[in-house]
């Protein structure tokens, strides 16, 4: 990989979760996928993959979310993003829909713990109804007594 991008991934139980650094593109992405795709076991719920830290993405990223949520779905397995508000590349998931695919989350605890509670069921539109927006979880946080 020529270097553009760093990750890692935690198990946190039945749930991967992939933090993403760096840039995107086209002379990264296929090593990007095959190691994201290797460390989903089949017995995951699914993946969490945080773009907090993504300063740039091209086509090939997005192309790239669309075809792992549908490797994921063929899977019985949910795709779920960490994109903060203010986040770099928010308004290219916007503009792509990408809601349409994976369910879009502010931190990576709301994420893990709304795919383990399996309330986030990747829709033709956002969780507000309105197409064209990034639909974030009402379910930022999540108590437990």
């Amino acid at each position: 990989m020529p270097g553009l991008t760093d990750f890692r991934f935690e198990r946190q139980g039945d749930v991967v979760v992939v933090e993403l650094h760096g840039e995107i593109d086209l002379s990264n992405v296929r090593d990007i996928d095959a190691n994201v795709r290797g460390s989903v076991p089949n017995t995951a719920l699914g993946i969490v993959i945080d773009l907090s830290h993504v300063e740039y993405f091209d086509s090939s990223a997005l192309q790239m979310l669309f075809e792992l949520a549908r490797w994921l779905g063929r899977r019985e397995q949910r795709l779920h993003l960490v994109v903060p508000e203010g986040a770099i590349v928010a308004r290219e998931l916007e503009l792509a829909e990408i809601q349409t695919a994976a369910h879009v989350f502010a931190s990576v605890p709301a994420a893990v713990a709304e795919l383990r509670a399996g309330l986030a069921v990747p829709s033709l539109e956002g969780a507000d109804g309105a197409p064209g927006q990034l639909s974030r979880s009402n379910h930022d946080t999540v108590e437990r007594g």
